[in-house]
């Protein structure tokens, strides 16, 4: 058991702490134990000095394996060979690429910097990247060459084509102006900088001596991560390319100044903040290399600056920015802390009783995405807090992979969306495949069917199933059940109520708490709620009142045993495998096809993706198109995910008396006509 993180578990009296009272929509977690005031870095330290020897990390597919002992130094060599190419605490560095040792590597060397590490969707164009990486003014870019067809040098060259020509380090760009370093995680790239260059500067005494500095600064309440829901990246890591996807070519097309650019000093017109791009993979022009930037992290002088840096670092310190969405469908960056993903990734563990299973029985298999909060809390966190070991199965999502991973590293716990472990249970030759070390899982990210809820606790032997509600904002897990609950319990409901955390439902009609079985907006108050969304206090004004309760647009009820259940949304969000898709963002893209006069998205049902993308397009007047015309001028723009499966061509809207399309009528016509 964790004992330097937990006075006493929680397990035993959290159950009876989140019954309701009073007949009402209230429930408040178990609060007899002190939430942890230490950074990521801080964690991560006690977890090796506690487990040197344990398996923390292994990733199949690049067939890497390292103890916390061997995790531990390898992350404190990258955290000072990242400040020794003059990243700095609040600095945004961007990682940009599917599931890697790099996107872990990276997101506790960030932390342990005080650097913000901004989550980047590796499905991301140019239109995307660029608008993400503006927002939060970052820094550098980390990313591999490619992955499969997604070239992601191309696409950064396409928006800084100066790039090509940048010393690594020293981008100029028009478009990104405040982007200057460029990192390859894995092949050198013209105006890179290589991963493995900036973990061997980090070797240094006195980039060491830096980080021990940096440190003293860190506050648990810093800002650790964005996650896009939009915020001014100082640097950005990715691979090459992964898939179709060209992740360089991408920020290419933004920052056409990145091939020109000397690596880590980009100067951008378009993303003014972004200076660092960090390559995961491949030297690329413009970039450095991830293995140039962690070697320099082994000079003592990068290690001595290290060590300064942590002496200012604090737990209420962001850490973390990841883009999510509002209602208005721009992306936003939620910022989240320290202080707010330790305890969460803490309380995640306790709550499916990690903290009492032996090293065999708590090897974690993670094939949700690294850029999501599932992933980079739920996964990557849980293991640094708990001394479980983390195995990431496949870049992306891979049902097979997933199975393998059970199979050959004898998983214990399984992470996935409904749709994800969809695919798992109905993989051929499932029957194969030895799941006889299995206990238990998370599914979380969209509504589960019961069956689903079945069959992963027989057909997989997951007895311990939970189940997990939460939203980026809330860090994200805020109501989940328990392993011991009723299979009929984690199929009709979330959970309960996560301690240190409050929840009401309310009535948004009458302005009240609802009573106890009554559908209303679902809020959420406690250490969990983020920061904000960065450079928008208005916008966090919006979601976050002055009594500090986090609105989430979800409709929820709650029964006279506290337990949660999700019965619609009062955002059109689209849920799509456990993608979120904000139709507004999308209209918006769609209205700019010459042809489309209007145009309205909405979700229609889809057994094994949960959600569809339906766009229902009004053409203007004399204009003829086809479906294929529409997802052919989608390509390439937009996400693969966002892409509408379904496109009908109407020729009005149900509308309200006012004028307002009414959504859930179109959405009902719309399934009707595709006979779903």
């Amino acid at each position: 058991m964790s004992v330097e993180f937990l006075e006493e578990s929680c397990s035993g009296e959290d159950r009876t702490a989140t019954l309701p009272i009073g007949g009402l929509s209230y429930v408040q977690g178990y609060t007899k134990f002190r939430l942890i005031n230490k950074t990521v870095g801080r964690c991560l330290d006690v977890t090796a000095e506690k487990f040197p020897d344990r398996e923390a990390l292994i990733v199949v597919h690049e067939n890497i394996r390292l103890t916390f002992a061997q995790l531990k130094e390898e992350v404190d060599k990258a955290a000072a060979g990242l400040l020794s190419i003059g990243l700095r605490k609040g600095d945004r560095l961007g990682m940009w690429g599917p599931n890697s040792y790099a996107w872990v590597l990276l997101q506790l060397a960030t932390a342990q910097a005080g650097i913000i590490l901004v989550s980047v969707n590796p499905a991301y164009q140019a239109m995307e990247l660029e608008y993400a990486l503006k927002k939060v003014g970052c820094k550098a870019l980390a990313f591999p060459k490619q992955f499969k067809t997604q070239q992601y040098y191309n696409i950064l060259k396409h928006i800084c084509p100066e790039l090509e020509k940048a010393p690594p380090g020293f981008l100029r760009s028009q478009r990104l102006p405040d982007l200057t370093t460029v990192i390859s995680v894995d092949t050198p790239m013209p105006g890179t900088l290589l991963l493995d260059d900036v973990v061997a500067a980090g070797s240094k005494e006195q980039n060491m001596a830096e980080l021990r500095h940096a440190k003293l600064f860190l506050s648990c309440h810093d800002p650790v991560n964005i996650q896009f829901t939009s915020v001014g990246c100082k640097a950005l890591a990715f691979p090459k390319q992964f898939k179709t996807q060209q992740y360089y070519n991408i920020l290419k097309h933004i920052c056409p100044e990145l091939e020109k650019a000397p690596p880590g000093f980009l100067r951008s017109q378009r993303l003014p903040d972004l200076t660092t791009v960090i390559s995961v993979d491949t030297p690329m022009p413009g970039t450095l290399l991830l293995d140039d930037v962690v070697a320099a992290g082994s000079k003592e002088q990068n290690m001595a600056e290290l060590r300064h840096a942590k002496l200012f670092l604090s737990c209420h310190d962001p850490v973390n920015i990841q883009f999510t969405s509002g209602t208005t469908g721009s992306p936003k960056g939620a910022t989240l802390s320290h202080y707010n993903i330790v305890n969460n990734a803490n309380i995640i563990g306790e709550r499916m009783k990690l903290h009492l299973k032996t090293p065999e029985e708590s090897r974690v298999i993670l094939p949700t995405p690294l850029y999501h909060c599932l992933g980079s809390v739920g996964g990557t966190m849980v293991s640094m807090m708990h001394g479980v070991t983390l195995i990431l199965s496949s870049p992306i999502f891979d049902g097979k992979k997933a199975l393998e991973a059970v199979s050959k590293e004898r998983g214990s716990f399984l992470y996935g969306t409904p749709t994800m472990f969809v695919d798992i249970l109905n993989q051929p030759d499932f029957s194969s495949y030895d799941i006889s070390t299995m206990r238990g899982g998370v599914i979380a990210g969209s509504p589960a069917p019961p069956e689903v809820i079945r069959a992963i606790i027989n057909k997989l032997n997951a007895k311990e199933l939970v189940v997990a509600y939460g939203t980026t904002e809330n860090s994200p897990v805020t109501f989940m059940s328990f392993p011991e609950d009723t299979e009929e319990q984690k199929s009709q409901s979330v959970g309960r109520i996560m301690p240190h955390t409050e929840a009401q439902i309310v009535n948004m009609e009458l302005g009240t708490m609802a009573e106890l079985n009554t559908p209303g907006e679902l809020w959420i108050r406690g250490y969990c709620v983020m920061l904000g969304y960065w450079g928008e206090p208005q916008k966090t004004e919006e979601v976050i009142g002055q009594d500090k309760w986090y609105r989430t647009g979800d409709i929820a009820t709650m029964d006279e045993q506290g337990f949660c259940k999700i019965v619609g949304r009062s955002k059109d969000m689209i849920i799509r495998g456990g993608e979120n898709i904000y139709p507004t963002e999308l209209e918006d893209f769609l209205h700019t096809h010459p042809q489309v006069q209007e145009v309205q998205v909405v979700g229609v049902k889809d057994d094994r993706m949960g959600e569809e993308v339906c766009a229902c397009i009004l053409l203007k007047s004399g204009e003829k198109s086809t479906p294929e015309e529409i997802k052919a001028f989608c390509k390439g723009k937009i996400a693969h995910f966002k892409i509408p499966r379904y496109i009908v061509f109407v020729t009005t809207y149900p509308l309200t008396i006012s004028g307002k399309v009414q959504k859930f009528k179109l959405r009902e016509q719309m399934e009707r006509h595709l006979n779903l």
